[in-house]
């Protein structure tokens, strides 16, 4: 979707959906804030709030483990995770 196509009204859910979806997942960097948004306005804030509600699910269970397993990876990389898992680009 183009951003300038979309209407204030969606604009402004989906800005409230990165915001609230950032705050979960302890994320603050820009870049990642960025990536946040082009989630959310690719898939849409429900969408991507099932992918967030999941990967607090996985976390609950134990996490995930970075593929060399040196270490678990963080809510944000267990969210990044799981939508590049299970979105066809």
């Amino acid at each position: 979707m183009n951003p300038a196509s979309a209407s204030p009204e969606k604009e402004i859910l989906s800005q409230t959906a990165v915001t609230e979806m950032a705050a979960s997942l302890g994320e603050t960097d820009p870049k990642v804030l960025e990536q946040l948004g082009r989630i959310v306005r690719l898939l849409g804030p429900a969408k991507a709030r099932a992918f967030l509600q999941q990967a607090l699910e996985v976390e609950s269970q134990g996490g995930l483990w970075l593929p060399n397993r040196s270490r678990q990876r963080s809510l944000g990389g267990v969210f990044f995770f799981l939508v590049r898992s299970q979105v066809s680009k």
